[in-house]
């Protein structure tokens, strides 16, 4: 693998690691890898697709989304239909609530 990956897990389980193409968010990119996500849009509002940062860091976080809050980012909440990965990075699809 040549470009950033993603790492995704769901808890302490390895669901996959994925180079992720240019311009990919988070959730295309793990449809990609054949992992169910649910949503409803790619507006940042619902929350339904929000997943936890585990390391690295990604885009989409600024202005915080209406469907997050301060509290929830910190404790590594992205939305995964917006955001985008700068560098890899490690990922739980389990929301951080």
């Amino acid at each position: 693998m040549s470009g950033p990956t993603i790492r995704f897990f769901r808890s302490s389980l390895h669901l996959a690691t994925i180079e992720v193409e240019s311009d990919e968010t988070i959730l295309d990119a793990a449809r990609r890898a054949e992992i169910t996500v649910p949503s409803n849009c790619k507006s940042g509002t619902c929350g339904t697709c929000m997943m936890r940062l585990l390391s690295g860091n990604v885009t989409g976080l600024d202005p915080i989304p209406t469907a997050l809050d301060e509290e929830w980012i910190a404790d590594g909440a992205i939305l995964s239909c917006i955001s985008q990965i700068i560098g890899s990075c490690e990922i739980d699809v389990i929301p951080p609530l």
